[in-house]
């Protein structure tokens, strides 16, 4: 027989959940930008490529935690092929982390970004040179886009790429050149990192109300 729970069992799972909404929901996009079919100058713009590692290079002007990489959905209809996504310290070349980005709509869109959370975030420190790359794969990918927006904390190096099939750090760079997207990634600073108990959401606080009213209801009525 399966074991009756009591009402406040079932609220702290569902303040659990809240919780961990709210947390996810903090997560900074490192840079955003309109319609990825025009560049800046409002031309069209945008290239299949297979083969080439494409991304771009960056600092911090604080120490962020990164939680989330991703690819950029030309359509916005689900990805053509998979891409390895990374990031790399720029001196050496060496690894942090990766990701794949799989095929199809499975990954959340966000903006023009299908994210992939890491397991473990990852994090960057103030000063040090970064690039964050990507198998280019079948989808189109796009540079110079129209109202190009990094998140302050983001200090954008400019385009970066190399010919590989398998994910490295790009060694070519091209300051001029703003992209190549390509790879993004989601991230959270020592400032705004969630404390141990977040304030949900107005909504969030609603569904919450809801579910505890009607789990006292179904409580009385088999007592």
């Amino acid at each position: 027989m399966i074991e009756s729970r009591s009402p406040i069992h079932w609220l702290a799972l569902m303040v659990v959940v809240v919780s961990l909404a709210a947390t996810a929901a903090s997560a900074r996009t490192a840079v955003e930008f309109g319609d990825l079919s025009k560049n800046s100058q409002g031309e069209a713009n945008a290239v299949a490529n297979p083969d080439w590692i494409i991304g771009f290079s960056f600092t911090v002007n604080q120490d962020i935690d990164v939680t989330h990489l991703g690819f950029s959905d030309y359509g916005k209809d689900g990805l053509l092929s998979p891409h390895d996504v990374g990031i790399f310290r720029k001196d050496g070349n060496t690894w942090l982390t990766d990701v794949q980005a799989q095929v199809g709509s499975g990954d959340a869109l966000e903006g023009n970004f299908r994210f992939t959370s890491l397991v473990t975030s990852v994090k960057l420190l103030t000063g040090v040179q970064y690039r964050i790359s990507a198998t280019s794969g079948l989808d189109k990918y796009t540079w110079n886009p129209l109202d190009f927006n990094p998140d302050p904390a983001i200090n954008f190096g400019g385009a970066a790429s190399l010919f590989s099939p398998a994910l490295t750090s790009p060694t070519f760079a091209d300051a001029a050149v703003v992209g190549l997207f390509g790879p993004n990634f989601k991230f959270r600073s020592t400032d705004d990192t969630p404390p141990l108990n977040p304030v949900p959401e107005p909504s969030s606080l609603a569904a919450l109300g809801m579910g505890i009213t009607g789990l006292l209801s179904a409580w009385r009525r088999r007592k």
